[in-house]
């Protein structure tokens, strides 16, 4: 597909419009910063950024947090072509849209937009700082995703989870473990943490660690 230079601004001015979260655009800004973790700028190609824009699933479900996980996916990602990152490409967004996806890509949006607003909540109330948001938040973006289109073992992390519950129960983990003991994550009760492990029992050789810190993000090893 090909497209004029103005055609490829105007994409990529609407994707700034849903996908900014606002004034200020933290939407944009968070993407920015998660990007940057991983080291170098990268390409996300006309046709990758057309089809995030242009993907539809209803007039009422706007789904800008599975939007912009599918860009924190390819801005994690170290698969390139030509510069251009290509671990979810524009068929896979197409696919989101399909009858069998749909109903479940609306409900990850869903969890999404939370995981969002409850790391914002620690945040703001002093629990974590700004990186440890942007950890929190953009991982659990894109361990979402991946799983949903079933490329959670070509990720940056490599990891591949059975069903999204325990991606919630990491997220849990992972912020209580940042913020330390007695912070509710969670007012609502309804995700939970991973049960802790008896002190007799040995520890999982796939047990998952807390986030990582940045140095430890852009180590040769773990790439």
């Amino acid at each position: 597909m090909r497209f004029r230079r103005e055609d490829y601004i105007d994409k990529i001015g609407k994707l700034a419009t849903h996908c900014g979260g606002g004034s200020g655009v933290p939407l944009i800004k968070c993407m920015d910063r998660f990007g940057k973790m991983y080291g170098a700028h990268k390409k996300l190609g006309q046709d990758f950024v057309t089809s995030v824009v242009d993907v539809h699933f209803g007039d009422l479900e706007p789904c800008v947090f599975l939007r912009v996980a599918s860009i924190l996916a390819n801005l994690a990602s170290d698969k390139q072509s030509d510069g251009v990152a290509k671990l979810l490409v524009s068929s896979d967004v197409e696919r989101l849209k399909g009858k069998s996806v749909k109903d479940k890509a609306i409900a990850l949006d869903r969890d999404l937009s939370k995981s969002y607003r409850l790391a914002g909540s620690l945040r703001a109330s002093g629990h974590i700082d700004l990186e440890q948001h942007d950890m929190l938040v953009g991982q659990f973006f894109t361990r979402s995703v991946l799983l949903l289109v079933g490329k959670d073992k070509q990720g940056s992390e490599g990891v591949v989870f059975e069903s999204q519950a325990p991606i919630i129960s990491d997220f849990v983990s992972e912020a209580a473990s940042m913020s330390g003991c007695g912070v509710v994550i969670d007012p609502d009760g309804e995700w939970k943490p991973h049960a802790p492990l008896e002190a007799s029992e040995p520890h999982s050789t796939d047990d998952r660690a807390v986030v990582m810190t940045e140095g430890g993000l852009r180590k040769p090893e773990r790439i």
